[in-house]
């Protein structure tokens, strides 16, 4: 019986108002009965019994039993304004509701379709554009003809249109690919468009390196037989940070997305960590992907293979997106796969890829990053590997995406690693002989900015697990001032380090978080 009692709260304050509500409509109607009073008593009767049964009797129960009394009160006044003043209540509500709702959508909250699960990229087309107005497609269409050309919209399953133009960015597929330049003079003059820009085709250059072997290191609370070849976990503050995640609760799962060449979900050290979005990406066309995905968020403390930092298998998770179907892919993809992971609730989300880039050739990437980063996501992208300034790399050099460099066993540049000194937002994390999983339940060690950047993207998970409201610039704000120098910190930015980067963050309540937890909260002892 007092199971039953204590499952009742808070419902039961929702049934009192009901109750009083009802009563009041007939008493104005003149309509009286005993039993609306025996009502009025029992729905009385259940709240308090329910939520005393639920709560034991302290001063923290008490300001929430207060609470649920004054929301009664507001409620009963609200209703009886509403009854008697019908249609200027109504028309107050609607203004109101219409109002919030358009700021809801505006931001991003409100969304009238579904998330996809997936997308098809246009593999023919050659370019990419931004129409200034999607009614003068017809004019378009006029333009591309004698080009024997064709357009569609590039993103069509983008979902939150309100918060951002890529819904106005078409595709352009060229028959004769001799006619290309000819093409972009034309709908560059032809007033149009705001800018055309190359769908580049982007190629992974692999990276297979031996082994780089540690010293052994007694590593608290992991069993995984591959660390002693785990080099990195020795400036990484294994024990230190193990010990702080043992004692920390978070507040969600944080979903890493790994846009890659696909995700092998079904390894043995991925599997339990791993949250399939489609079937389709599940898989893995290379190996890099899930050597990536490894890095990021491997199963820890399973008798198996290699650890991430992710020790309680209880902060972060991963998810694949092929973009790079056997190690190539074009920018509409990746553009597609970062707003993909962004309608579908990342994070985070890793990128280990890149290709050459001038100013021209980033806005349609700036434009799916602030998308991202609107819907609450951080981009972590690799500095890329010709050993050359990150300017010239994309999407390394675009704005607001934290970019990663690539450092050896001793803290030394790695001879490929393009340097950061020119980024606004740069780190430094293991890339030379890392070992981790790959397709078959096998694990393999490379070499790369590739392999550096899942780490970063993995501590921000965790991160962001305990504190889901963080921002770019605050993550790279709390990862560059705890983080220590390499061999050459200004060209490779600062070496990260987890444990202090934890230490770092801010995880006591405000006074809004308090006044949300006693407004909206029903259960007063969380």
């Amino acid at each position: 019986m007092l199971n039953f009692l204590s499952s009742l709260y808070p419902i039961s304050l929702f049934l009192m108002v009901a109750v009083f509500a009802t009563w009041y409509t007939f008493d104005l109607k003149g309509i009286r009965h005993r039993l609306f009073g025996y009502a009025k008593i029992t729905s009385a009767s259940i709240f308090l019994l329910s939520f005393f049964v639920s709560y034991k009797l302290e001063w923290a129960t008490l300001l929430w039993l207060a609470r649920d009394i004054s929301i009664f009160v507001v409620l009963m006044s609200l209703y009886e304004t509403f009854l008697k003043y019908k249609l200027i209540t109504s028309t107050v509500v609607l203004t109101i509701s219409s109002g919030i709702g358009f700021n809801m959508y505006q931001a991003g909250n409100l969304n009238f379709h579904s998330a996809s699960s997936s997308f098809s990229a246009n593999k023919g087309a050659e370019l990419l554009i931004n129409i200034k107005n999607t009614d003068q497609l017809a004019e378009l269409q006029s333009l591309l003809k004698p080009f024997d050309a064709s357009f569609a919209e590039a993103f069509p399953h983008l979902q939150s249109k309100g918060i951002t133009d890529l819904d106005e960015c078409y595709t352009i597929d060229l028959k004769d690919a001799s006619q290309q330049t000819k093409l972009i003079e034309a709908l560059r003059s032809s007033g149009l468009v705001d800018w055309v820009e190359e769908n580049e085709t982007i190629k992974l250059k692999p990276n297979k390196s031996e082994k780089v072997s540690s010293a052994k290191k007694n590593w608290k609370h992991l069993n995984d037989p591959l660390l002693t070849n785990v080099w990195e976990f020795n400036y990484l503050e294994i024990n230190e940070l193990s010990a702080s995640l043992r004692k920390l609760k978070p507040k969600k799962k944080a979903s890493i997305y790994i846009l890659d060449t696909g995700v092998d979900g079904n390894h043995e050290d991925l599997n339990a960590n791993y949250i399939s979005l489609d079937k389709k990406y599940d898989s893995d066309t290379d190996i890099h992907g899930t050597h990536c995905a490894g890095i990021a968020s491997a199963v820890s403390n399973n008798k198996l293979g290699i650890a991430s930092l992710n020790f309680e298998n209880k902060f972060t998770t991963i998810t694949g997106i092929t973009v790079l179907p056997n190690g190539s892919g074009t920018q509409e993809a990746i553009i597609d796969g970062i707003i993909l992971a962004a309608d579908n609730g990342a994070d985070v989300i890793s990128m280990s890829l890149g290709g050459r880039s001038n100013d021209k050739r980033q806005r349609a990437y700036n434009k799916a990053i602030e998308y991202a980063n609107k819907k609450g996501a951080i981009v972590v992208v690799a500095a890329g590997n010709e050993a050359q300034n990150a300017t010239k790399s994309v999407p390394a050099s675009c704005k607001n995406v934290i970019t990663v460099s690539a450092v050896g066993n001793e803290l030394q540049m790695a001879d490929f690693s393009n340097f950061v000194n020119d980024i606004e937002y740069k780190v430094a994390a293991p890339g030379v002989g890392i070992l981790s999983t790959v397709p078959n339940n096998k694990y393999e060690s490379l070499d790369g900015t590739s392999m550096a950047t899942p780490y970063v993207a993995g501590i921000i998970g965790i991160l962001k697990s305990l504190s889901p409201e963080l921002t770019t610039a605050e993550v790279y704000k709390i990862l560059s001032e705890t983080g220590i120098d390499t061999n050459e910190t200004k060209l490779t930015g600062k070496f990260i380090q987890p444990n202090k980067a934890l230490n770092k963050l801010d995880l006591s309540s405000s006074i809004w978080d308090w006044i949300w937890k006693v407004l909206f909260n029903f259960n007063p002892l969380k």
